[in-house]
């Protein structure tokens, strides 16, 4: 991951772009801007940029630093792996919990 510094006022990504990042504020403040009913502010902790990257589709917003923001940014080949890597756990997580359950280790699992 790199820790980048956007300043106040600076556009992180635009609507209708496509996604390379994923995005974790550090510290700072960030507004997303979908339409004028679906704006959001984000805050230290709260993270954004994941959709366009998952679906390999385009931004659905507008990201803007409102203050001098700390973002942690994870490129989209590293954060899809990520992802994966935590379905495969959650898949054998589930698995075992099947097949040590006597009723539901008649289900057929994958």
């Amino acid at each position: 991951m790199l820790l980048v510094k956007a300043n106040s006022g600076s556009i992180i990504f635009e609507k209708g772009i496509h996604g390379k990042y994923f995005y974790i504020i550090k510290t700072g403040e960030v507004g997303l801007h979908i339409d004028e009913k679906n704006d959001k502010i984000l805050s230290s902790g709260d993270c954004f940029g994941d959709i366009a990257i998952l679906h390999d589709s385009k931004r659905s917003g507008t990201t803007v630093a409102n203050e001098d923001t700390l973002l942690w940014c994870l490129e989209r080949k590293k954060f899809k792996a990520i992802i994966y890597f935590i379905n495969e756990k959650n898949k054998e997580t589930i698995k075992t919990l099947f097949e040590s359950n006597l009723l539901l280790s008649k289900i057929n699992l994958i």
